[in-house]
């Protein structure tokens, strides 16, 4: 006998599923976001190496996304066939069918210049790195930083534009200050001194001007002989902001004030002021300013729902003071 299924209880056979090429993209951006967060960890040693070899494989899948997506999302659009006859190649080891070439690829998506250059030279490192795994050489270092950072840039739009996804991601961090010294360094092999040369050669042949890709992006690390001041760190609401991470209790910290503390806070910096609609209403507005609060929510899995609203005195103070009249000293 079957049973009926409860009204509005699904199983997850029931939700529908993204076509092929959308979860391919979504694969590639995991695999971008993997090969980001392995360059940006300054302890680990083969860093450029495995960055490399993350970007290109992120790039396959991209491009093997978008073809799929440009034929229906057919899968044999980007199964490899025999160059005679039209049957599928199969792997030696598995026996699965095979999925066409990185490079075919390439030349099967429409890509700007800059953006093809970009990829091909990080196949070129990926291929030192895979082979011969040495990628000591200071000036190279900075050379797969740059093109690097502006692969990043190259498959963050494209993905946006292609897919509608959009992706927010750290940017390349130089790890350590690079001397003048250090900088003037030769190459330690042959190999490394011709891909080197071959990357500053690609570089400086990029089209800046009519081209929105770039093939490199220059990364300047800025050294004062004494350090005066520091970095000013504010709550923003602006998503194209650097993320950084704070914990509940930190930011209880930067705002620790609740409500009734800041009614009688009012009381006692201004003379006109009454706990009224006015007052009401002016904390409802400080309520949407990230500067000013901080919504705690009782259940941490779900920040959607309700809380407890934390207050910054100090920024709360400097919008009050617009609206009441302060205690004179």
């Amino acid at each position: 006998m079957m049973r009926r299924r409860a009204r509005g209880v699904y199983t997850a056979n029931d939700m529908p599923r993204h076509p092929l090429s959308k979860r391919m993209a979504q694969a590639a951006i995991a695999a971008l976001l993997a090969a980001i967060e392995i360059y940006n960890k300054p302890t680990v040693e083969y860093r450029e190496q495995t960055f490399a070899v993350l970007i290109v494989n992120a790039w396959e899948v991209l491009l093997k996304a978008r073809i799929l997506q440009e034929n229906g999302n057919k899968i044999g659009s980007i199964l490899e066939r025999q160059s005679k006859g039209n049957r599928i190649v199969r792997d030696g080891i598995t026996g699965g069918k095979s999925t066409i070439s990185l490079q075919r690829a390439l030349n099967e998506t429409a890509l700007t210049r800059n953006a093809r250059k970009n990829i091909e030279e990080l196949v070129n490192v990926r291929n030192e790195a895979v082979h011969i795994g040495l990628i000591d050489d200071i000036n190279l270092q900075e050379a797969i930083m740059e093109f690097g950072a502006a692969s990043v840039k190259n498959f963050t739009e494209l993905a946006d534009q292609w897919f509608g996804e959009v992706v927010r991601v750290p940017y390349l961090l130089p790890v350590g200050f690079l001397t003048e010294a250090q900088l003037a360094t030769s190459p330690k092999s042959t190999k490394q001194k011709d891909l080197l040369n071959r990357l500053i050669q690609v570089s400086s042949s990029a089209d800046t001007e009519g081209d929105i890709h770039s093939v490199s992006l220059r990364v300047e690390v800025n050294i004062t002989p004494k350090m005066t001041g520091g970095v000013s760190i504010n709550p923003t609401n602006d998503p194209s902001a650097l993320e950084l991470k704070i914990t509940t209790d930190e930011m209880i910290k930067l705002f620790p004030k609740t409500h009734s503390q800041i009614r009688i806070l009012c009381q006692e910096r201004y003379i006109d002021f009454k706990a009224n609609h006015k007052f009401n209403d002016l904390m409802k507005s400080i309520k949407t300013n990230a500067k000013c609060a901080f919504l705690r929510p009782y259940d941490p899995t779900n920040p959607k729902g309700s809380g407890k609203y934390f207050y910054n005195w100090d920024e709360v103070s400097k919008i009050f003071d617009g609206y009441y009249r302060k205690v004179t000293p």
